[in-house]
C-alpha cells in the first residue's frame, strides 16, 4: 500500500509531538517555588517574594548568584536586613570559587552593618578575614565595631577595656599594612585616650597599694604609646598633606 507524501508527514508530525510531549518535566518544587518568587517580586510584594525564593533555594541551594541576590534585596526592601545579610552568608557557602565567597559575605557583613546588627557583622568580616587576611575594609570595619563596644567613640560611655585591646591590636595590623594612612593612627589615638583617661581616673580612685602601682605603671605604658603615636599621626598627615600639594602642584 502506497503511502503519500502528506500522509507520510502527518504521521511524523504525530510521532514529534508525542516524543516531545514525552520528554518534557514537570517543573520541580524548587522550580516551582522560584516562579512564584519572580511573580510576587514582580508584583513589588518584596516579603512574600524574598520568603518564597528562600523556599526554592532551601529546597535547590544550587542556584545561580542571581538568585541569591534578588532573594537577599528582597529581604532588605521588606525591611529584614538581619535576613538580607544571612541569605548572601548562606550564598557563600554555596560558592566554590574564593573571590565569589568573599564578595557575598563582604556584601551579607554590609547588610548587617546596614543593619546596626554588630554581633553578625563582626562574624562575617572575621570569616572574610580567614581568606584573606589583609582585606584592610573588614579588618577596619572590626576594629570600628570593637571600637564602639569599648567605649572609645562616645565620651560619656563606659570603657570596656578588653573590646579596646582588641581595636588596638586591629589598628596596629592596618599600620603595618598601609602605614602612611592617617586614620589609622587617628583611630589607634582615639582608643589609647579612652583607655588613658580611664586609667587617670582609676589611679585616683584606687586606694590598695599594689593595685594603685600596678595601674600607674599601665597608666604609663599607655602615655608612651599615647604620645609615640601622636607624633607618628602628626607625621603622616603632614606627608599626606605634602603628597597633596605636590601633585597639584604645576610643572615647571
Amino acid at each position: 500500500m502506497n503511502v503519500s507524501s502528506s500522509s507520510r508527514i502527518a504521521l511524523l508530525s504525530a510521532v514529534a509531538c508525542l516524543a516531545l510531549t514525552a520528554c518534557k518535566k514537570d517543573p520541580t518544587p524548587a522550580e516551582l517555588k522560584l516562579a512564584k518568587g519572580n511573580e510576587l517580586y514582580r508584583a513589588q510584594d518584596y516579603a512574600g517574594a524574598a520568603a518564597t525564593l528562600q523556599e526554592a533555594l532551601a529546597l535547590d541551594p544550587n542556584q545561580p548568584q542571581a538568585v541569591w541576590d534578588k532573594t537577599s534585596f528582597s529581604w532588605k526592601k521588606a525591611g529584614k536586613l538581619d535576613l538580607a545579610g544571612e541569605t548572601l552568608v548562606k550564598a557563600a557557602a554555596t560558592r566554590t570559587k574564593p573571590e565569589e565567597k568573599l564578595a557575598n559575605l563582604r556584601n551579607g557583613a554590609g547588610m548587617y552593618l546596614e543593619g546596626r546588627i554588630l554581633d553578625k557583622a563582626e562574624e562575617t568580616f572575621v570569616e572574610v578575614l580567614k581568606l584573606d587576611p589583609k582585606d584592610a575594609d573588614a579588618l577596619a570595619w572590626v576594629g570600628e565595631i570593637y571600637a564602639q563596644r569599648g567605649g572609645a567613640r562616645k565620651g560619656d560611655a563606659p570603657v570596656v577595656e578588653a573590646q579596646l585591646d582588641k581595636a588596638l591590636e586591629i589598628y596596629q595590623r592596618l599600620i603595618a599594612l598601609a602605614p602612611a594612612a592617617p586614620m589609622n593612627y587617628v583611630n589607634k589615638r582615639i582608643a589609647l585616650t579612652k583607655l588613658a583617661n580611664h586609667y587617670t581616673q582609676l589611679v585616683d580612685k584606687l586606694a590598695d597599694p599594689a593595685e594603685k602601682a600596678q595601674a600607674q605603671e599601665k597608666l604609663a605604658k599607655l602615655k608612651a604609646t599615647l604620645e609615640e603615636t601622636s607624633a607618628k599621626m602628626t607625621e603622616v598627615i603632614k606627608a599626606a598633606k605634602a603628597a597633596q600639594g605636590g601633585a597639584g602642584a604645576p610643572a615647571k
